[in-house]
């Protein structure tokens, strides 16, 4: 089972390379580690729902019982969280159900931060760098910390050699990892970042190595925000959306005819500037086809497992299996899906890693024009309802608007991407924005069946204006006619 990385981070590779998910359990006790207690609480309620000795309910009810908390847990997935207290008391009469789940959702929150605690004890490579004021690392001049992953750190940087001004991203592999195969990725970055040019990919400016061998390499800084975190505070539309995702395409495209697969496409690694340009970055476990005999599989950590980022990984990502373009198309589906609906495309279990990976595998996804209204298809709440509207406000539509937008050719674009098998996807990223540009533009998209009606619908749509008007003199003529034999007889 892969090795995950976070969904979150903020581009230039600063996504955290640590161990988020370890496969199957995310940290069994073992001789000398000591849990914390919210993770000690978490693990007896997690026994009392499973239903192991220790509860006093009949089997059949104690399942019941785990059933209703974690479709609850499921359902405040996509409730933000300072809404998920009234979500929870609408949707959940009983109290101590209701006490039941917040506590398990705050016991999460606080084993999570003790992983990452734990994570940075045994890692004291990653702890925080000291102050980089004022250092010089080649050319450039340290201004300030800008992230910092598994894997390497990243500093906004200046020219400092009075040559001519620039502002660039300044990343540097951790030294620890000097001779490790990290020190091989960070190089292979550099290589594929050295190999691409193209608007909307953050290009590369500088490289070298420091004088205790550590590598380095300086990019275009780009001032912007992830693409999701763009789109709804400008409350743009679909077709806004889509337009960006267009962008996305060519810029992954580019990559794809020189070999490369990213293999990493998600929000935080795609940036949207003030003049609304994209900037695609972090090619940190990128692949060029070819390579290591050609299998386009993610690079191995230390424990020979691939790194990845779960939610956005394809079915053949997570079965570590020979990567493609494929499985590029399948990650700009989610994230197309993502910005489209607000939401990802299955109904997670759990969010242990493994729950996801057969999640990912195995689960048909949901068709974007429903999955937004999943919550009002039950008896409807106030709480429920205010999720749909907040979705909908984000993208400047209404629920039924939006509903209509996406029923039909997006639900059947975005759906292509997300097949399982790699072969029955998009066959290029081109293709699939060729598909985005013929819904765009009132033209049948390839996604659907071809028939007549379909075509014949297209076509007036595309032509409402003229249709209407033909329409108009047909009848204006027969009616003409109709007076002038009447006058006759």
């Amino acid at each position: 089972m892969p090795i995950f990385r976070r969904p979150g981070g903020r581009g230039y590779g600063c996504g955290a390379w640590g161990l988020v998910d370890d496969g199957e359990a995310r940290l069994a006790p073992r001789p000398g580690l000591a849990l914390s207690p919210a993770r000690a609480t978490a693990g007896r309620r997690a026994r009392r729902i499973s239903g192991r000795p220790g509860i006093l309910m009949p089997a059949d009810r104690e399942r019941e019982q785990g059933e209703r908390i974690q479709k609850l847990l499921d359902e405040l997935e996509g409730v933000p969280p300072a809404s998920q207290h009234d979500y929870l008391t609408e949707r959940c009469p009983d109290p101590e159900l209701r006490r039941e789940v917040l506590s398990l959702l705050a016991a999460e929150g606080e084993a999570s931060d003790y992983l990452d605690r734990f994570a940075q004890g045994m890692l004291p490579a990653l702890a925080t760098p000291p102050d980089p004021r004022g250092r010089r690392i080649g050319a450039y001049r340290l201004l300030r910390l800008l992230g910092r992953g598994g894997m390497g750190v990243v500093y906004e940087a200046e020219r400092a050699d009075g040559q001519f001004e620039q502002h660039v991203a300044l990343k540097l592999l951790t030294t620890a990892l000097t001779g490790t195969e990290a020190h091989d990725r960070f190089l292979v970055e550099r290589h594929i970042l050295a190999g691409l040019g193209h608007p909307a990919i953050a290009h590369l400016l500088d490289g070298g190595v420091v004088a205790d061998g550590t590598p380095w390499f300086a990019m275009e800084y780009v001032d912007g925000e992830p693409i999701d975190a763009y789109c709804d505070r400008r409350q743009l539309g679909v077709r806004q959306r889509l337009e960006l995702v267009l962008q996305i395409c060519d810029a992954v495209e580019h990559a794809h005819r020189r070999l490369v697969i990213h293999r990493d496409l998600k929000p935080a690694n795609i940036l949207v500037t003030s003049e609304g340009r994209i900037k695609l970055l972090d090619f940190g476990i990128a692949k060029l086809l070819g390579a290591m005999g050609g299998s386009g599989a993610a690079p191995p950590t230390r424990t020979g497992q691939p790194v990845m980022t779960p939610e956005y990984a394809s079915p053949e990502q997570v079965r570590g299996e020979p990567l493609s373009t494929a499985s590029d198309v399948y990650q700009l589906g989610i994230l197309l899906y993502r910005l489209l609906t607000g939401r990802w495309p299955y109904t997670l279990g759990s969010r242990h890693g493994g729950d996801i990976a057969r999640t990912i595998c195995e689960q048909t996804p949901t068709r974007p024009s429903t999955v937004v209204f999943r919550e009002t298809q039950e008896p409807s709440t106030p709480a429920a309802q205010a999720v749909v509207d907040e979705i909908c406000r984000v993208r400047h539509s209404s629920p039924a608007r939006l509903r209509r937008q996406l029923r039909g050719d997006l639900d059947n674009i975005v759906l292509k991407t997300l097949r399982k098998e790699p072969e029955r996807r998009y066959g290029s990223v081109d293709a699939l924005a060729q598909d985005i540009r013929r819904h765009l533009d009132g033209h049948p998209v390839t996604a659907r069946r071809d028939t007549v009606v379909y075509r014949g619908r297209k076509f007036l749509e595309r032509h409402a204006v003229g249709v209407t008007a033909a329409a108009a003199v047909v009848m204006v003529a027969l009616v003409l006619a109709g007076l002038h034999t009447w006058r006759i007889q």
